[in-house]
């Protein structure tokens, strides 16, 4: 496809600068530090890219592997690499069949070697405190188990032989095969990604069997509260990563409208779900904004500013960085905070969420014994809305 761009104001289109990769070093970089581009890859999720992960039949180029131990096997190749057309099927079927045979101790090792630190730590590095390393591994020896992985062939052209194979692959193989034309332009200091995803359709077949559901129209997020439960009950209050870094990336985003923040501790929802009373999407722990804050006239102002003064202990890791803040009502506040009868237990091996998900408050006032009840109560509820 021939590509023409034009900036507001001038007067013609014309062709990019920049129409391809320098060489498939690029794109495997491209990859590894925005796997958001990827298919399955949950952008909201924490995780790690493992490149060039040693395996018993080669290097597979960049590995994506999440806080809930779902993996993406990514081979990139560029259309001036004769590789792209057939050997590319089988080093990817190659990969495919090395980890069915692989024990994910043995994964965790390579990854870990390459990383230069264990995989475990450098997921808990990015997950605040709140990852559960029990579950992760749990989880991890599950899909393992199952051969539940996603493999990705990305390309900055595909051909019809490369499309068609990874059609056949994923139409006859319980793993996800999957092919991205992932087209490049650059303008100035503009940078243009054009997708093109192959083996979509079959793959969302397969994803139907996944236990995790989407809510639509969710009111409350539950987060992965290993340690932010107790901070909850101390200032009555949620704090994360903020909304933006300061270089204007994206880091930890909640869906708009929500009212309620349950916390997912110890294998279970706790039966206290707080009410929202005011979300702020960054705000710098620092002595002056503990100052500005409580010269505010708004109430909630002043019990941010009181949070940030008793975070700013010596040696406080928050001190001086921003973060995003929910404030909430209290534990004993029995007219906006939910109190369920009991906890809402979960019963599988690996954790029901090492990030954050979402739920309607409806469900969790159906008083569900378990996350599995919790869903029913769910797909109830938008039954009945539909």
């Amino acid at each position: 496809m021939h590509v023409l761009v034009k900036r507001v104001g001038d007067t013609k289109f014309v062709a990019p600068e920049v129409s391809a990769y320098e060489n498939e070093a690029v794109l495997q970089r491209l990859i590894a530090e925005h796997p958001e581009i990827l298919p399955g890859v949950d952008p909201e999720l924490p995780w790690v890219a493992v490149r060039e992960l040693p395996m018993t039949v080669g290097r597979a180029d960049v590995v994506i592997v999440d806080v809930e131990a779902k993996l993406t096997i990514c081979e990139c190749k560029l259309r001036t690499n004769p590789e792209v057309r057939r050997a590319v099927i089988g080093q990817i079927v190659s990969y495919a069949g090395a980890l069915s045979n692989m024990r994910a101790t043995e994964f965790e090792r390579r990854a870990g070697e390459r990383l230069g630190q264990p995989l475990i730590d450098a997921l808990d590095a990015q997950s605040e405190g709140e990852f559960d390393r029990q579950a992760f591994r749990a989880a991890l020896e599950d899909n393992f188990a199952k051969g539940d992985f996603r493999l990705l062939i990305v390309v900055d052209e595909i051909s019809d032989e490369l499309r068609d194979a990874v059609l056949f692959l994923n139409e006859h193989s319980t793993a996800v095969f999957l092919a991205l034309e992932l087209g490049y332009l650059r303008e100035a200091d503009l940078e243009i990604l054009i997708p093109t995803l192959y083996g979509q359709e079959m793959a969302d077949r397969k994803a139907r069997t996944s236990t995790r559901t989407t809510v639509k129209d969710a009111d409350t997020v539950v987060v992965a509260a290993t340690r932010a439960f107790e901070e909850y009950k101390r200032w009555n209050a949620y704090i994360c990563q903020p909304a933006t870094s300061e270089h204007g990336q994206k880091t930890r985003t909640f869906r708009p409208n929500l009212k309620r923040l349950a916390f997912y501790h110890n294998k279970q929802i706790e039966p206290v779900i707080p009410k929202i009373d005011h979300h702020y999407l960054s705000v710098p722990f620092t002595a002056e904004e503990e100052a500005r804050l409580m010269g505010s006239a708004g109430p909630d102002d002043r019990r941010l500013a009181q949070i940030i003064g008793a975070d700013l202990t010596p040696g406080s890791p928050r001190a001086g960085h921003e973060w995003q803040v929910f404030l909430l009502s209290a534990p004993g506040d029995r007219t906006n905070t939910l109190q369920l009868r009991q906890a809402i237990a979960h019963q599988g091996k690996a954790a029901w969420t090492q990030h954050q998900r979402y739920t309607l408050s409806a469900a969790l006032e159906s008083s569900p014994l378990n996350t599995d009840e919790l869903t029913t109560a769910e797909q109830g509820r938008e039954q009945l809305d539909s």
